[in-house]
């Protein structure tokens, strides 16, 4: 994530893009008279996103910065395709693609993948950019369903004659709970660990020692400091377990074949959750 998406955010929100401090550079290419007020729109910050806030209009700057007083009805736009409108308050520093579609979570996904596709240099990681052109060419996107999303964006892109690859709607949920995750001081190394732990069916024969290798190297490869103590925790833990999985420190402890489950549980306020697991020398029961 962007360091420039860090000073333009200056503040946290939640998983669904609300924000908590206002900002203080004004952007884009404006009519009307300025708004007092400054916030950002994220997935990666978004620039050259068309706005409105109630009479005044403009386009995201390269920061995805965008202008609006207390109570503005905001409405965002790629073109001629409304994404949606959000009632935005003094000191909400943030909307995403989450405060666009309120209640209807999946539909901010393919608002994200949406954006990721047409960013012009096709890498969200460093920024989306929307280039005017290319927008003026595409055509409406359905964002009512998965289908008829992936339908049409690929129908559109064709028809415009863009050559881009469509950003799959699991990879853009991906890049925006990143996104989200270390603006709100998540860790995104534990979320990653923690959505691959949720994922796990097979756990019979799952091969402990290497997957807990795998979360560890994943945990210690992140190094800033957002999230560091939930990170450090997760390690902890991790570290734990590795030691109770020896048999002969589980026979020491006096674990047996009927108690040889391992909980993990953190603090609910870190996002974690109780996870079980069976190692080698334990006969497995299933009491997820």
């Amino acid at each position: 994530m962007s360091g420039v998406m860090l000073t333009a955010c200056g503040g946290g929100g939640d998983d669904n893009g609300g924000g908590s401090n206002g900002g203080n550079n004004g952007g884009g290419t404006d009519t009307g008279s300025k708004p007092l007020h400054t916030a950002v729109f994220l997935d990666s910050v978004v620039g050259g996103l068309d706005y409105r806030c109630n009479d005044y209009t403009g386009v995201t700057n390269a920061n995805g910065e965008f202008l609006f007083d207390d109570g503005d009805t905001c409405e965002f736009a790629l073109g001629n395709q409304r994404l949606g409108a959000v009632t935005h308050k003094a000191g909400n520093s943030l909307v995403t693609p989450y405060t666009l579609a309120g209640d209807d979570k999946e539909k901010a996904i393919r608002i994200a993948a949406l954006l990721q596709t047409l960013d012009s240099d096709s890498n969200p990681e460093n920024g989306i950019t929307l280039d005017k052109a290319q927008v003026a060419q595409l055509g409406i996107v359905e964002l009512g369903s998965d289908d008829a999303f992936n339908t049409s964006l690929v129908e559109a892109l064709k028809t415009a004659g863009l050559t881009k690859a469509v950003v799959s709607l699991a990879a853009a949920k991906a890049h925006l709970s990143a996104t989200l995750a270390g603006v709100n001081g998540r860790s995104v190394a534990v979320d990653k660990v923690l959505s691959d732990l949720q994922g796990l069916t097979d756990l019979k024969n799952l091969d402990v020692e290497s997957k807990f290798k795998e979360y560890k190297e994943t945990l210690q490869a992140e190094t800033g400091e957002s999230g560091k103590v939930d990170r450090q925790i997760v390690l902890a833990m991790l570290t734990m377990l590795e030691v109770t999985n020896n048999p002969v420190v589980a026979e020491r402890l006096g674990f047996t074949s009927s108690a040889c489950i391992f909980r993990s549980k953190m603090n609910a306020d870190s996002g974690l959750r109780v996870h079980r697991f069976r190692t080698p020398q334990c006969t497995y029961s299933d009491v997820r």
